[in-house]
Formats: structure tokens, sequence, C-alpha cells
């Protein structure tokens, strides 16, 4: 069965695509559209990535209550859990903080 696609995001260069595609964050070359890695570390549905402006990490946010940062190099360096479904993560671009929020609450790191 085809995953299902919730979020999307380019890497700042354009080099890069990350994927939210079932408990999966894929990773796509853009110049021929080829998948470089299909990233392992989520345990349900990844609902949103976003990629910070210095292009240096990306993060995923899951419905096993997590959101994952990842290096440009695609290792999971960080991890860090709400209390509830992650529905939304996003990147703030002077200070790449990173803010985080679930239906119930929100978070800045």
């Amino acid at each position: 069965a085809p995953h299902i696609v919730y979020d999307l995001a380019f890497k700042p260069d354009g080099t890069q695509l990350i994927v939210a595609a079932g408990i999966r964050v894929m990773v796509y070359d853009t110049s021929d559209g080829t998948l470089i890695q299909p990233l392992k570390g989520h345990k349900d549905t990844v609902y949103c990535v976003a990629y910070a402006k210095d292009g240096k990490r990306f993060a995923s946010g899951s419905a096993d209550k997590s959101v994952i940062i990842w290096t440009s190099k695609l290792e999971g360096i960080l991890k860090y859990t709400h209390n509830d479904s992650i529905q939304c993560v996003a990147y703030n671009p002077i200070t790449h903080q990173l803010a985080s929020c679930s239906s119930g609450d929100f978070g800045m790191y």
C-alpha cells in the first residue's frame, strides 16, 4: 500500500526534498528525483517536517508523540516528546530555534 504523505520541505539550497511518508522520512535528490535514504526513527505516522534555514539540520514530528532532529548527513541527533501527536514543526529563520506543537501544547527548543 502506498504511504500517505502529510508534509514535505526543501533543503534551503534546493538540493534535497524531505517527505513525511508513513512512519519514514524520505530524503530525495532534487536533481534527478532519486531516493537518497529513508530515515527510520519514528514508530508511527510522520505528520510534519521542516528544514532549518542554515541547512544544517531538519526536524520531523510524528503521531508517536516525538520530534526527531536530524543532521544534514541524515543522522538523528536529538529526540524529544510531547504529550500528544505532533502536528507541526517550524524553525525560526534567524536563530534556528525549533518550535513544535501537538494538539494540546507547544514547545520551543
